[in-house]
């Protein structure tokens, strides 16, 4: 049976976001030393940044997003199926990368002399190889999207002033990651661009070529707030 169109437009400012993101931190990666930016971003430092991004980064985290996926349940359990699938296979590129394709790549903290002064923030586990890309920042792109998504499908008119939040949220959380020393810029952006595409990429596939979303089961919510 042929599936109802889908159009990737109501995207379009979100991905444009993303797009002058990437276009801006590639200026900096090629105009810069490695490591330049992370310890400009490191030394900028305070105590309100410190409480701040400390705990903001554990929104990056499997539990956190274990909690999205509970919150979705209220929305469809179709928005979870897309949640589940796109964190399977987000999870699975980041294992490859870190486990093999670029096992052992030196973190900040491995890779900057040990007489630099860089400011640590206390109760933060820093780690020292295994940088690329960000795990954490993948998954809040991941969860990005997913939000994206129910405002186009739950409120068509919404606001592009909502889009820059949502993506504000996850661009904050791979700047935690760079100013707690744990990735660098490049990971970060690697992580964005997977957890955008692979999230994107499910959204495209099973809104194009599965019939999952009319069905029965699949358009109810714990709430019912769908026939």
């Amino acid at each position: 049976m042929k599936q109802p169109y889908f159009s990737l437009k109501p995207y379009y400012f979100y991905l444009a976001i993303c797009i002058c993101y990437f276009i801006i931190a590639a200026a900096i990666l090629l105009l810069s030393q490695k490591g330049q930016s992370e310890l400009y971003i490191n030394s900028h430092f305070t105590p309100y940044f410190d409480t701040f991004f400390k705990y903001y980064t554990n929104l990056g985290d499997g539990w956190f997003y274990a909690a999205f996926n509970i919150a979705l349940l209220l929305v469809g359990f179709y928005e979870v199926l897309l949640a589940l699938v796109t964190i399977l296979i987000t999870t699975s590129i980041i294992h490859l990368c870190k486990e093999i394709l670029f096992h052992g790549i030196s973190r900040p903290m491995g890779f900057f002399v040990r007489d630099l002064n860089i400011h640590l923030v206390n109760g933060v586990d820093i780690h020292l190889e295994n940088t690329f890309p960000s795990g954490h920042t993948c998954t809040g792109f991941n969860m990005a999207i997913m939000l994206v998504f129910i405002l186009v499908k739950y409120q068509p008119a919404f606001k592009n002033i909502w889009v820059s939040f949502i993506f504000i949220l996850a661009f904050l959380i791979g700047i935690s990651r760079i100013y707690l020393m744990q990735h660098f810029l490049a990971d970060t952006m690697a992580g964005t661009f997977v957890g955008t595409f692979v999230a994107l990429l499910v959204i495209v596939l099973f809104e194009k070529y599965t019939p999952l979303k009319d069905h029965t089961f699949w358009k109810r919510s714990l709430l019912r707030l769908k026939n």
